[in-house]
């Protein structure tokens, strides 16, 4: 009943988020971390500068993920737009629990601090509902074919992060989740299977050197048995759940 209640928990907040950023999108006719540094003094949110307003930017067009340089759904920004649409999100006051998720918020366009202190990250990112986790949000590329899974949408994420290093522009994730949860999110919310639909499990891999990205996997200890099935019986934590924002036009 307890791990039930947790998946509920999840969507109800996975819904919120979601919710908040289409709210965003109507008060201020820009999305979340992608408006330019002028629209954002006006609207009274924080200063940002030409290094991520207005290119590379996460709901737009260019399905490029938080920053200039990243073309891939990466998990190594703690840059960058992926401040921004958090930090926009707290300051415009959009998110109903927001002072149970994260007590604060990125200052300004300022890296997050290099640190392994969760209570620090969690002042950066949103704590997801399920334990260790934090919130993330994806950008959908078509290239290379390994991620290609995720074109044209832009996806929440669900994993922990054990350190923040390199001038706070990487971080490292941690697996928290397993495969029976992300099972029961997925058959909640979308088909059931890891690699198709609306909700789906990836891990994380190193790309062209330095680039942290997801995508998906299967055998006897990941997350996806195989393309069709949650491997259910591996007790170990070994999943990213991605969950397609499915308010936003694309």
């Amino acid at each position: 009943m307890i791990a039930n209640a947790r998946i509920r928990s999840q969507i109800g907040q996975l819904e919120e988020l979601e919710s908040a950023i289409y709210a965003f999108r109507n008060k201020y006719r820009a999305y979340p971390g992608d408006m330019s540094n002028t629209l954002a003094v006006r609207s009274g949110l924080r200063t940002r500068n030409t290094h991520f307003a207005d290119v590379g930017n996460t709901f737009n067009d260019n399905r490029q993920f938080f920053g200039a340089t990243h073309i891939y759904n990466t998990f190594d920004s703690g840059c960058g737009e992926v401040m921004m649409l958090w930090a926009d999100l707290y300051v415009a006051r959009v998110l109903r629990s927001q002072a149970s998720n994260f007590k604060s918020s990125s200052p300004d366009e300022r890296c997050v601090p290099n640190t392994t202190s969760e209570a620090t990250l969690a002042r950066y990112w949103p704590r997801a509902e399920l334990p260790g986790s934090f919130v993330h949000v994806l950008g959908g590329v078509s290239s290379p074919p390994s991620i290609a899974w995720s074109a044209g949408r832009t996806w929440f994420a669900l994993a922990g992060i054990y350190q923040i290093t390199g001038g706070g522009g990487a971080f490292l994730i941690d697996y928290k989740i397993t495969a029976q949860e992300a099972y029961s999110l997925d058959s909640k919310i979308d088909d059931s299977r890891p690699h198709s639909g609306f909700v789906q499990t990836v891990v994380e891999t190193v790309n062209a050197g330095t680039d942290r990205i997801a995508y998906r996997a299967t055998g006897a200890t990941e997350c996806a048995l195989n393309a069709s099935r949650y491997n259910t019986t591996y007790t170990t934590p070994s999943c990213i759940p991605v969950i397609a924002i499915r308010s936003l036009p694309f």
